[in-house]
């Protein structure tokens, strides 16, 4: 998130050094200001989205299930790229570093969390629209068997999902695949 505000920062001097170059060469040129007005209005719609996403992180972050400080998001091709800075996991969406995916909550067409997973070493999750996905390795660093059941309430509580657990010695078949099914469980067309 501090990238996101350094962002922002950055964004609106140059967008007061614009206002002022316009309003300097409105005094001096008839043509040149049109130009400036465009940039500045550029300028200022970039702010307001930079505004939006700034907002979408403090949410996630206000909300924050669990915070891991590194992670490795798997792309669309398979590779895998280390992401810097913090990654949030919250019931309204993921944070990884600067960029935010919200969840679709009320059906507005945003990702969706599908599936957790999980394992000694890391916790999968796998997100995305009706037809696509993309998966996120968070490197837990967890090594006590039951902050990991922990960890797997607080997210079955939060965001509906169950995770699956597997490679934990100490933890049951049952404590590793069961949720509580009084909840309805909200699970995604994974194709």
């Amino acid at each position: 998130m501090k990238v996101i505000k350094q962002q922002k920062i950055l964004l609106t001097a140059l967008l007061l050094l614009s206002v002022a170059v316009t309003m300097w060469s409105s005094l001096t040129s008839k043509d040149f200001p049109y130009l400036l007005m465009g940039i500045n209005l550029l300028l200022w719609v970039l702010l307001l989205m930079l505004n939006q996403h700034l907002f979408h992180a403090r949410r996630i972050t206000s909300n924050a299930i669990w915070t891991f400080p590194s992670s490795y998001l798997k792309t669309a091709s398979g590779k895998m790229q280390r992401t810097h800075g913090d990654t949030v996991i919250s019931n309204i969406g993921l944070l990884v570093g600067s960029k935010v995916y919200p969840w679709d909550t009320e059906g507005s067409g945003k990702d969706y969390l599908k599936r957790i997973r999980i394992d000694q070493q890391h916790l999968q999750l796998t997100f995305g629209k009706k037809g696509t996905a993309s998966n996120i390795e968070i490197v837990h660093g967890i090594k006590d068997s039951q902050q990991i059941l922990k960890l797997k309430d607080e997210l079955w509580q939060e965001t509906g999902v169950c995770a699956t657990i597997s490679g934990w010695d100490g933890i049951t078949h049952n404590q590793a695949e069961d949720c509580d099914r009084t909840k309805t469980q909200k699970t995604g067309d994974l194709s």
